[in-house]
């Protein structure tokens, strides 16, 4: 996967569900269970630029991910 940037954490969730959705989509069709996410995403907060980076197994990214929703939102 790439590294994305997006323009605000607002559109965070988003970014995540679509990556998601996009490796269990691979592990269903092709029914590999140890399919792997390494994907870096950088936003902008409050006129920070921010960075997350997640290397792992693709069943847990979406758990690991929601982590960072939440703090990314407060």
């Amino acid at each position: 996967m790439p590294t994305l940037w997006i323009a605000t954490n607002i559109l965070l969730p988003i970014v995540i569900g679509l990556i998601s959705n996009y490796a269990w989509d691979k592990i269903r069709n092709h029914g590999d269970k140890d399919a792997k996410v390494n994907v870096t995403i950088i936003y902008n907060k409050d006129n920070k630029i921010k960075s997350i980076h997640y290397s792992g197994p693709a069943t847990k990214f979406k758990d690991v991910m929601n982590k960072y929703i939440k703090k990314a939102s407060k």
